[in-house]
């Protein structure tokens, strides 16, 4: 009981976050760009970073992204298999599912309320069909980038508490691990030209 009272904090807050996310995503109005719309629409309007990958597509970055993502939300299964973690399972269940939410829902809140142009729009050497899919105003920021990010250090994080006596070596190997794999990420969103380098950073962070 007393656990569960120190718990449902966190489960509120994770869980409403979650669904405000979805909420948004659902009544979110903004439409599409039109082909009017499209011929306008200025480059340069962009800072200089971010403007340099707006002629980024890359459908095979695009798919390394994909299964990169299913991949390292994948990895607390791996609490399942080591004795130290085994014994509070079910607590590290529901503690993965809170950091997932709140990523989740903290991502969708943020997308449709910026309502950012993906790099791609930019990009004329692409049919109008890509420009103009659902998803062209759902740049900011990467939400493939900050889930890979929770993952890997919500990861590195418990395989550290619960082993303190860790040699030195090993415990760096697992924190640069937590920040490589989200990096390289980041590296695939923006070469597939599904997003900024902005858009990217601010996922990672």
């Amino acid at each position: 009981n007393n656990s569960f009272k120190k718990e449902l904090p966190f489960l509120l807050v994770s869980s409403t976050t979650l669904a405000s996310g979805f909420i948004l995503a659902a009544t979110n109005k903004t439409k599409p760009y039109t082909e009017t719309e499209l011929a306008i629409l200025d480059k340069n309007s962009i800072n200089s970073l971010d403007r340099s990958t707006t002629s980024n597509w890359s459908e095979g970055a695009a798919s390394a992204s994909d299964y990169m993502l299913i991949g390292i939300s994948l990895l607390p299964i791996m609490f399942l298999s080591e004795h130290h973690t085994q014994m509070d399972i079910m607590s590290l269940g529901v503690m993965t599912l809170e950091v997932f939410a709140l990523n989740y829902g903290t991502t969708y809140i943020v997308k449709n309320l910026a309502n950012r142009p993906r790099p791609y729009v930019y990009n004329t050497n692409l049919p109008l069909s890509e420009r103009m899919n659902a998803e062209s105003k759902q740049s900011f920021y990467s939400g493939h980038t900050s889930q890979t990010a929770a993952a890997t250090f919500f990861f590195a994080k418990v395989m550290s508490d619960y082993h303190p006596d860790l040699k030195r070596g090993v415990k760096i190997g697992i924190w640069v691990f937590a920040a490589t794999v989200p990096a390289l990420e980041a590296y695939f969103r923006v070469r597939s030209g599904r997003h900024f380098p902005s858009d990217v950073a601010a996922g990672y962070v």
